[in-house]
């Protein structure tokens, strides 16, 4: 084991200990996005275990990248009754392996920082990376409760000030949603509304202009409420682009700085989230810098230091915030680190793929890439890098120096999807995952 560089190895741990209810879909999604990311010889990640999708996309990425066998962990995160372990019985096992590997001041990546888990790094010498979940006292949402009777959110602008945002209300309680149409319909003449979780990830769970019957129907489904708030919207007409889909962009935020690139987003029937990409972008170039310049902005009134990241919809040539990704990392990070390591100079285009066919393991995915010689590895200058791989969806990134190449690599991607798998036109929630077998690699 080569452990000597104290002080720069890093400890992924994209497990949502505080989140253990997720869905097994979302538990792999955030556990396995970073699979590449880690320094051969130096780092480590840690896993959750029962997750054949998780040791799958290990073997391969040992393969790719020559990772060695002790560079992850696998910790129990059940108990054998099937209830949730505590997780400070989890931070435990996890440093506790830090102990043995004999790693000393190492960087530890968690999905969601939490105070205890950087109290416990403090003891054992190490630093946790990121803003404390605890301490992030305005989380997702940019808007007030209806009960404050005001449009100004939470970051002190307003519609009218420096950074254009939606009117709307964050709501914790069905009431509270109700009085916020009210107040939208009476006062402010809103005629089109959007409902939208403020944790949600990748457009889970977003409404698009629901009736006013459809809206107190919400209100009267207690399963919907599970995690307040839930955020009411107008519905803003955002600008097009000439296939017709929406104008979006997104910026991103590392160690309080926005990331040197803006990505666009690419969104499939206006609410999923389908991938994204870098320069060259379809928009407009003083649209990306009115967006930066908002994001500069936000990083220095609110003095980010860990993970974050913020959407913006493109109304009238105008951009809207509409989403912040609080203290944690969002899907841009991972091709992000990964092409700044590997490509630094490259432009590249993410795309989260949705899978019909559960039988597929990540070894089929890179074997059709091989075929086509695609497959990106680190030392080449372009290809198709797999970054992630579950029953539901892969998440691939398309490396190249120009758009002409990136759209080629795209054209030669879709080709191996058509050969994998029937594409998935339903919403992420009506696909049902169970526990049946997924296939061993």
């Amino acid at each position: 084991m080569a452990m000597s560089r104290n002080g720069k190895v890093t400890a992924w741990f994209m497990f949502a200990a505080d989140e253990q209810r997720s869905e097994r879909l979302e538990i792999v999604r955030r556990a396995q996005r970073c699979a590449t990311l880690l320094q051969p010889s130096v780092d480590i990640i840690f896993y959750p275990e029962g997750y054949q999708e998780l040791e799958n996309i290990w073997r391969y990425t040992q393969e790719i990248f020559g990772f060695e066998d002790w560079q992850v962990h696998f910790f129990k995160h059940k108990e054998d009754d099937g209830s949730d372990r505590p997780r400070m019985e989890i931070y435990t096992e996890v440093l506790d392996r830090l102990d043995e590997l004999g790693m000393s001041e190492v960087t530890v990546m968690p999905m969601f920082p939490s105070l205890p888990l950087r109290n416990m790094c403090l003891v054992r010498g190490h630093h946790m990376y990121g803003d404390c979940q605890e301490d992030i006292v305005h989380k997702d949402w940019l808007h007030p409760r209806p009960s404050e009777n005001t449009v100004i959110h939470r970051l002190k602008t307003c519609r009218t000030g420096i950074i254009n945002i939606p009117l709307g209300y964050s709501c914790f309680t069905p009431e509270e949603m109700l009085l916020a149409y009210d107040i939208m319909v009476k006062e402010y003449t809103v005629e089109n509304f959007c409902l939208k979780p403020a944790g949600t990830s990748g457009g889970i769970g977003i409404v698009l202009d629901p009736s006013k019957e459809q809206i107190e129907e919400f209100c009267a489904t207690p399963s919907l409420w599970d995690s307040p708030p839930i955020l009411i919207e107008e519905l803003l007409p955002i600008d097009r682009k000439p296939d017709g889909g929406i104008v979006s962009v997104s910026a991103h935020f590392t160690s309080g700085r926005v990331n040197e690139r803006l990505t666009e987003q690419y969104v499939k029937d206006e609410i999923t989230f389908c991938g994204a990409k870098t320069a060259p972008l379809d928009v407009e170039g003083s649209i990306v810098e009115t967006c930066r310049e908002h994001a500069e902005i936000l990083n220095n009134e609110m003095q980010w230091h860990g993970l974050w990241g913020i959407d913006f919809l493109i109304v009238n040539g105008q951009p809207f915030l509409v989403d912040i990704n609080a203290g944690r990392p969002n899907m841009c990070h991972f091709p992000y680190f990964f092409t700044r390591r590997y490509a630094p100079d490259k432009n590249w285009w993410y795309v989260n793929e949705f899978m019909a066919n559960r039988h597929i393991a990540a070894r089929d995915v890179q074997r059709h890439l091989e075929n086509e010689k695609v497959l990106f590895k680190p030392g080449m200058e372009r290809g198709i890098a797999l970054l992630a791989h579950s029953r539901y969806e892969t998440l691939v990134v398309f490396i190249a120096d120009t758009h002409q190449e990136i759209n080629e690599l795209s054209n030669t991607w879709q080709g191996i999807v058509r050969q994998l798998h029937i594409p998935v036109d339903e919403v992420i929630e009506k696909t049902v995952i169970d526990d049946e077998v997924y296939p061993r690699e």
